[in-house]
């Protein structure tokens, strides 16, 4: 398969409008043909009776394909044109995904970068898989930084939550230290986070590895909060969030998800989020575990606002 190697692929269709069909087929084809799509943007130049038409449109970057896996290397720079896969990664690659040579493989340092490669040398003894770099860049940021804020559950659930949480967009995971926090947050707990969200945004082709922030109390998050992020939180009096945001008309820089304990915010860690014009939001007619609260106000945020115009 061939690689995309420009952020804008551009091409010249014919004059003759009973081509024009046939061509955009094939470009369709060569599009869907390639490992990676690294567009930012695909322009169509119809010529048509001396008249030159350029249409852009727009393509959601796409870090991967099922059949490209996606491994972790820091560093990775884009002039790199050769690197060694060592340890856990060489380990899964080879022994997991029975990667050897000639086969395809993406690469990410996990904060934006995304290399292109192909499997040259794969060495048993100690693991490790030397890898020929074909393309190297950077995969654009999305327009709004998700951040979920939450009281950690308990146990495994804690895992789940991280582990959904990254698939489902979360860019920064904000532990919150609650009143009623029944798990309160541990120094040894911040390597075990970054291994779950690791995994996670591998699996789902993520080049931007979730962001892992201290512990904070409610008030010293909406402390920290610019007046252009937008926060919302779960509240069963509140309304579903297209009525409590049906006054925001483009989408915000940094959406704030902030998920209480299983025994709920106290009054006074509610009196701080409605201050400061948080949106209460509806999950439902049931009481909610904190891993699954959290997940559904995730879910709901990623509609609300993949219906938002990116701010200008």
């Amino acid at each position: 398969m061939e690689q995309v190697r420009y952020g804008t692929f551009a091409t010249v269709l014919s004059s003759n409008l009973e081509n024009i069909t046939t061509q955009l087929r094939s470009l369709t084809w060569l599009l869907s043909a390639f490992t990676f799509e690294l567009l930012s943007e695909i322009i169509l130049i119809i010529k048509f009776q001396n008249v030159i038409i350029c249409i852009p449109v727009f393509a959601r970057v796409m870090t991967a394909v099922a059949d490209s896996p996606l491994f972790f290397h820091d560093p990775l720079a884009p002039d790199m044109r050769e690197l060694t896969l060592s340890g856990d990664e060489a380990v899964h690659a080879g022994r997991s995904r029975r990667l050897g040579p000639g086969d395809g493989i993406a690469l990410t340092n996990g904060r934006g970068l995304l290399g292109i490669g192909t499997v040259e040398e794969v060495t048993r003894q100690p693991p490790s898989m030397r890898v020929s770099v074909e393309h190297c860049s950077l995969v654009r940021a999305p327009a709004t930084e998700v951040v979920l804020a939450t009281a950690l559950p308990k146990g495994d659930r804690l895992n789940t939550l991280l582990d959904m949480a990254t698939q489902l967009g979360m860019q920064v995971f904000q532990p919150l230290d609650c009143v009623r926090s029944v798990v309160r947050h541990q120094q040894k707990m911040t390597d075990r986070f970054r291994r779950v969200v690791m995994s996670a945004a591998k699996q789902c082709r993520q080049t931007r590895f979730p962001r892992i922030e201290e512990p904070r109390s409610v008030q010293q998050l909406l402390a920290g909060n610019g007046h252009d992020a937008a926060v919302i939180y779960g509240e069963p009096s509140g309304d579903s969030l297209c009525l409590a945001a049906q006054g925001i008309i483009r989408r915000p820089p940094r959406v704030v998800i902030v998920v209480g304990p299983e025994g709920g915010f106290d009054n006074g860690e509610l009196e701080l989020l409605r201050n400061c014009s948080a949106m209460a939001v509806n999950c439902g007619s049931l009481i909610l575990r904190t891993e699954t609260a959290a997940l559904a106000l995730l879910t709901t945020a990623d509609q609300w606002l993949s219906t938002l115009p990116e701010t200008a």
